[in-house]
């Protein structure tokens, strides 16, 4: 592949560049995962630290062309990674860098778990993804390791929303490249049914639900049936989102703010990651 002069889109800050140039300049710190998509590491370029999600093949263009375009939609909103750059010639991402712990991180470093905490945690995640819904996008894949937390001086929480790479536009239907697995996903999307707020808030109930359940405390005021209703099989039957951020919003009221702990002991390891 030739290689060509990296350029900068008209009107954006969006950086094109050939595979060969990426190759040449892109310096890798570490690797951080990979999917049935492609690989993501950590890494400098253009003088500047980013996270690259790099392609299995050329097969699985039209996929990161859709991932493009929905991240670009997005463009940070509920503290999602700010798409920097892609490749003109292979499946090559570029994003900024997310800081914070991913949410099992979060729940399995809690020295004490409570029900105010469960609304600490779940709160932002919430009103986060209000804000990705707000852009017209749908998420389709909110599992515990695509929600990034970080820690605010208040004891409070700053989410991050990261891997869109299931992402649809409102309405939209999952490619054929898709192929859902895991009880996170909401049944619809097995059905090849349109993709709409109501998948996300599934997928969200199933997180609240498995968090819970790993604990013996009960649940914040109407929480739990709250829960119930975001974990109905019929979409139509679920609560909005403004609902549940509501319902959250009210559990804390009554209660003292307490102190959540993410450490045993030990300093809190913070994460860089990026799908």
């Amino acid at each position: 592949m030739d290689e060509q002069k990296t350029s900068h889109q008209e009107g954006s800050h969006l950086v094109e560049f050939t595979y060969a140039n990426f190759d040449k300049t892109f310096k890798t710190t570490r690797f951080l995962g990979e999917g049935a998509s492609g690989k993501v590491f950590l890494g400098e370029f253009s003088n500047g630290p980013v996270c690259a999600k790099v392609g299995v093949s050329h097969g699985i263009n039209n996929a990161f062309s859709i991932e493009k375009e929905n991240n670009l939609q997005v463009n940070g909103a509920g503290g999602s990674p700010v798409l920097l750059g892609s490749c003109t010639d292979y499946p090559v991402l570029i994003f900024s860098l997310c800081q914070g712990q991913t949410l099992d991180e979060v729940v399995e470093n809690l020295i004490v778990f409570s029900p105010t905490k469960l609304s600490l945690i779940f709160l932002p995640i919430a009103e986060g993804l209000a804000e990705v819904h707000s852009r017209g996008i749908i998420h389709n894949d909110i599992k515990v390791d695509n929600v990034l937390l970080e820690k605010n001086s208040d004891e409070s929480y700053t989410s991050h929303f990261i891997d869109f790479g299931l992402s649809t536009a409102d309405g939209g239907h999952l490619t054929s490249h898709s192929n859902p697995k895991g009880s996170h996903y909401a049944p619809e999307l097995f059905k090849g049914l349109p993709c709409t707020p109501a998948s996300d808030i599934y997928s969200l109930g199933v997180m609240i639900s498995d968090v819970q359940y790993c604990f013996d405390n009960p649940w914040p005021p109407g929480v739990k049936r709250l829960c119930k209703q975001m974990l109905n099989r019929n979409p139509q039957h679920r609560p909005i989102l403004s609902k549940v951020i509501k319902v959250l919003r009210k559990s804390l009221k009554g209660h003292s703010r307490e102190v959540l702990s993410s450490t045993k002991a030990h300093p809190t390891y913070q994460a860089t990651r990026v799908y």
